[in-house]
């Protein structure tokens, strides 16, 4: 469906480092290319090397999931000492080393806007343009309710943030309040009652859905454990694992007999089980709470790992759609007790409704006024 006005060819530099970044990256880019226009989604630090991108897709997958203390600590160290990530730094010097051919790549394509999904690829697009003769403009996109370690250092056009009251963490830079960016079909309206009766799940039963991201990280044994032993026979929890398949092989058989325990693997119907659950027990990536406000679903938030996710559960405990914990036994009594709390969760719902952004939509929008 072509909008009419300029036709535009978009690059959005990803990075394979969670799948946070590239669901953001094809959110913008579905809309985009919707309206009939170009967009092109790459992995920034190919750029550098194929092996590069690997080793540090499978270290940050590896140090997020079983040793999430140490990502805590790298994080806090990066925002305490932000020269870590400044020009002269052995990062930005491994990010620059991809510049030349990021260069060579963007001048042979002729995009007319580069859009960057991670601070990794904001710092190589700024060295392309410290250092080369290339004036596309470009933009840097969040995926969390914060700034990041290194966003000072980047210099471009203008700051896609998910809300205004975030606009002090990007001092001294034009920034755009978009919300942050997820997929259109989470803003599809629903039957409720036929999407329960497709997933099998009784319109009389209170419906938990929970999921921890893509690589299925958090201690959802210990939470399953504790909801399992508190629901009523009037309550059905799903548990999506994602790509953690160790997990949903011990999930699966020790629940197998359970009829009121619906256990997955990775499922591509997401918005389905939001529109028909009445909770969310995840973790605070910023794509999972984003797609949780856009479908007005409150949230149980699991506090594994700190980082930028600290920010985002704060985030959304200020907006009082969600409520937090750390320990399982909290959590699965935060759950249970939500449950029981009909004009708490409507409150909730409300909130987060009135907050929600088409986060994609106002980027396209965007970009199309700054071609006129």
């Amino acid at each position: 469906m072509f909008s009419g006005g300029p036709s535009m060819n978009v690059l959005i530099l990803s990075c394979n480092t969670g799948q946070g970044h590239n669901s953001v990256a094809d959110a913008i880019a579905e809309v985009v290319e919707d309206r009939g226009h170009q967009c092109e989604v790459v992995d920034a630090l190919r750029f550098i090397s194929d092996r590069t991108s690997k080793i540090m897709s499978w270290g940050h997958s590896f140090i997020y999931c079983h040793c999430p203390k140490v990502f805590t600590v790298g994080y806090s160290v990066a925002e305490k000492h932000p020269k870590s990530l400044d020009e002269g730094s052995p990062a930005y010097w491994l990010f620059a080393r991809g510049s030349e051919d990021l260069y060579a790549y963007c001048k042979e394509q002729n995009y007319d806007a580069i859009i960057c999904a991670h601070v990794f690829s904001a710092l190589m697009l700024t060295d392309v343009r410290n250092n080369y003769d290339y004036n596309v403009p470009g933009y840097f996109v969040a995926t969390d309710y914060t700034s990041y370690p290194g966003v000072q250092w980047s210099v471009l056009d203008s700051y896609f943030i998910p809300d205004e009251n975030l606009s002090g963490d990007y001092e001294g830079k034009s920034t755009v309040v978009t919300g942050i960016p997820v997929q259109q079909r989470f803003f599809k309206e629903m039957d409720r009652a036929a999407i329960r009766q497709s997933l099998g799940i009784p319109e009389d039963k209170q419906y938990v859905l929970m999921m921890c991201g893509s690589m299925g990280c958090g201690p959802m044994t210990d939470v399953t454990k504790r909801i399992v032993s508190g629901m009523d026979e009037n309550t059905v929890l799903s548990i999506v694992c994602g790509t953690n398949q160790r997990l949903y092989n011990r999930l699966s058989s020790a629940y197998e007999d359970n009829p009121q325990v619906i256990v997955h693997g990775y499922v591509q119907n997401i918005p389905q089980m939001m529109a028909a659950a009445d909770i969310c027990v995840t973790k605070p990536g910023g794509i999972s709470t984003s797609e949780a406000m856009t479908m007005g679903l409150p949230m149980v938030l699991v506090d594994a790992v700190a980082g930028c996710e600290d920010y985002n559960m704060h985030y959304f405990q200020d907006l009082d759609g969600a409520v937090a914990a750390k320990n399982p036994k909290e959590i699965a009594e935060l759950c249970l007790e939500l449950l029981a709390d009909k004009d708490r969760l409507a409150k909730m719902r409300r909130n987060l409704l009135a907050h929600r952004k088409n986060g994609a939509a106002i980027i396209c929008d965007y970009l199309l006024e700054q071609m006129k």
